[in-house]
């Protein structure tokens, strides 16, 4: 039938495609399930379906199926927390639903959609009726749809996967002839986004399970039924079982996957990879295409993450040439992403490389609404990374899984020595300084690590540790650096300060980590000692003769004023505060400083997170502003401010002078007596 298709006169005229897709719908809505499949699975691979669809993705999965992506986004991985009762009760729900729905569907989403666009027409009705039977029989076939729907609805990698693999689907088969009307199309999109801001109504009031559990997840499976074209529903079905992390979707008769699929969950079947293939092509679109192939990824890697199989899908992903993809849609995290860099830094080689690959992991997120166990996962990567690049082997945390150990330890490949580094990182700008004897918590805590004891107490168990081999790690390490007189470890301790920020042009995560030696505290105590003979005391503009003198009375008149209306006196916080100031101030070109505020609640973000000088009334044409952390501004110690102010002004100084010299450089000579030569 489909080389009769395909062979025929009128497809080969393009008003005679534009007409094929009625004589398909008329073909396989009268036909069974099975041979339905069989029918679409022979279109697809004739590429039917390329040959006469308009490729408008805009205009028929629309801007919200976007924002719907992107949202889910932002929250994968994060399980749902349901109890056994409320599992029985959606499953139960589910199954009574897939009794009925093939044969008498009813969506009130859909029914509502449809019933504003087509003005209530009995054959739209009949349509979408058509369309839901003929998109949840192609489904049956090849998943049991009950166990589809509320796996659906509980486990939020599988849904992201779906609703990712969907809108693949759909961008690559836009205004399939054999689907919908035009307009019940746009019904159906319309009812998806009805379903999805409900979805977002019960996330916010902390009802998801309860909407989810209410035969909500079964609506949007109809619905997704209604927009996938025809040619890619049974695709959408095999991945959906294949995916599969825990129940067998597979209905009993007409499985379609073989034993050897379903024991190897960590492979990558043909099914995914092709569907890696067509995410990849979509996300090379950008915009709201791109969402969908990237929420596809956050799905895929959240399934397989489940599975324990993360790193078997990064090689499948590798080998075929499109771990980019992976990478690009920010669906691994900063830990997953220093664990790639360890294991082979080439992996960043590519076109996304890791610096762009932690900055998808991160997305759009204000840093200072991250926890800070989350700023120490981005510091700990920035730093395994460098030091992979650098060639450093051998790389591992040797930490366990509540983040307690060594933050990471290695060979360095030009002293072939171990070397341990203890990473500390901020997003305010204050990096903790170092603290502590770096001698005796390296000993501490690889003793730790490596004892029988640790791993009886499970604390140290290979299963409790973020990598598996680094309780073996750490008793490798202290076999080969231990002196067998002494007893004492051979290691070089580092200290490496990390302070993540934004690049303000271009939004990009910065962060170059500033790695030291770590010191005693003895030793600490000489380095002061040393710096404060050679150095000589920074004047303080507290002093009337001091240049600044005038502005730093200003801001401390501003810092004052709040501390007068709570009754509290001018402290060491305000003394900081007034210095980090100034030094805000003259280094962002203000002459004066008229106002100072805090910053106000936006975006989830609470208020007074940054401190501002501002020169002039805030809603002049000609005001000038500049902002720092509050954290930094009232922590950072006054004799390091005073000594960043007169680096400042050394260097405005030395702008100053060479400013001038190139003014008289290029002022023309003066016109004065001319003598002619005749």
């Amino acid at each position: 039938m489909v080389a009769a298709i395909v062979s025929s006169p009128v497809y080969a005229d393009a008003r005679g495609r534009a007409q094929v897709g009625s004589l398909i719908e008329a073909i396989s809505s009268r036909l069974p399930a099975s041979d339905a499949k069989r029918f679409d699975a022979a279109l697809d691979v004739a590429n039917v379906g390329e040959s006469w669809v308009e490729r408008d993705y805009e205009r028929y999965v629309e801007e919200p199926m976007g924002a719907a992506a992107r949202d889910e986004s932002a929250r994968a991985g994060q399980a749902l927390a349901w109890t056994d009762r409320q599992i029985s009760d959606n499953l139960a729900a589910t199954r009574r639903w897939a009794e009925t729905a093939r044969e008498t569907p009813h969506n009130r989403y859909l029914d509502h959609a449809a019933g504003e666009v087509a003005g209530g027409a009995q054959e739209s009705y009949g349509a979408l009726k058509g369309a839901i039977r003929h998109g949840l029989g192609m489904l049956g076939e090849t998943v049991d749809l009950a166990k589809f729907a509320h796996q659906f609805s509980t486990d939020r990698d599988f849904r992201n996967l779906v609703i990712g693999a969907a809108s693949v689907y759909a961008s690559e088969a836009i205004e399939d002839p054999a689907k919908l009307p035009r307009d019940l199309r746009h019904a159906a999109v319309g009812a998806w986004n009805t379903w999805k801001a409900g979805l977002e109504q019960a996330i916010r009031e902390g009802k998801e399970h309860e909407y989810l559990g209410n035969a909500k997840g079964a609506a949007a499976v109809e619905i997704i039924a209604t927009f996938v074209p025809t040619t890619k529903l049974t695709k959408l079905a095999r991945v959906a079982a294949v995916a599969d992390a825990g129940e067998e979707l597979a209905p009993t008769a007409g499985r379609t996957l073989s034993s050897l699929e379903r024991r190897q969950a960590g492979a990558l079947s043909e099914t995914l990879a092709e569907l890696v293939q067509d995410a990849r092509r979509v996300q090379g679109k950008g915009g709201l295409e791109a969402d969908g192939a990237n929420l596809m990824f956050h799905g895929l890697a959240g399934v397989k993450r489940s599975q324990g199989a993360l790193g078997a899908l990064v090689d499948e992903l590798r080998r075929s040439s499109n771990l980019d993809g992976l990478l690009q849609s920010g669906a691994l995290s900063p830990k997953e992403l220093a664990h790639l860099a360890r294991s082979d830094v080439s992996l960043f080689d590519g076109q996304v490389s890791f610096h762009a690959a932690l900055d998808a992991a991160i997305g759009k997120r204000e840093l200072t609404s991250l926890k800070n166990h989350e700023v120490g996962a981005i510091g700990e990567a920035l730093v395994s990374y460098e030091l992979a690049a650098k060639g450093y082997r051998d790389l591992v945390p040797i930490q366990n899984n509540s983040g307690h150990g060594i933050d990471l330890a290695g060979i360095n490949p030009e002293t072939n020595r171990w070397e341990i580094f203890e990473v500390k990182a901020s997003v305010q700008g204050i990096a903790r300084r170092q603290g502590g004897d770096p001698e005796d918590f390296l000993t501490v805590r690889l003793n730790r690590a490596a004892s029988e004891r640790g791993l009886e107490q499970g604390l140290w168990a290979p299963q409790n540790m973020w990598e598996e081999q680094a309780q073996a790690m750490a008793a490798r390490i202290i076999e080969e650096t231990r002196d067998r007189t002494t007893g004492k470890l051979d290691i070089k301790a580092n200290w490496a300060r990390v302070n993540i920020d934004r690049d303000p042009a271009t939004g990009a995560i910065t962060g170059t980590p500033e790695i030291e030696k770590g010191m005693t505290p003895a030793e600490r105590r000489h380095e002061r000692s040393l710096c404060n003979e050679n150095a000589p005391p920074a004047r303080s503009p507290a002093d009337a003769e001091h240049p600044d003198h005038a502005m730093h009375q200003q801001i401390k008149g501003k810092v004052e004023e709040p501390d007068r209306h709570v009754g509290r006196s001018f402290d060491a916080i305000s003394e900081r505060m007034t210095a980090s100031l100034l030094v805000l101030a003259k280094d962002n070109g203000l002459t004066q400083v008229d106002h100072v505020g805090l910053s106000r609640q936006a975006n989830g973000v609470e208020a007074a997170q940054k401190v501002f000088v501002v020169q002039g009334w805030p809603t002049s044409f000609s005001v000038m502003y500049a902002g720092m952390p509050t954290v930094q501004a009232a922590h950072t110690p006054v004799e390091q401010s005073h000594q960043q102010l007169e680096a400042i002004n050394a260097r405005l100084a030395q702008e100053q002078l060479q400013q001038s010299t190139l003014a008289q450089t290029q002022t023309p000579p003066q016109p004065g007596p001319q003598m002619t030569m005749t």
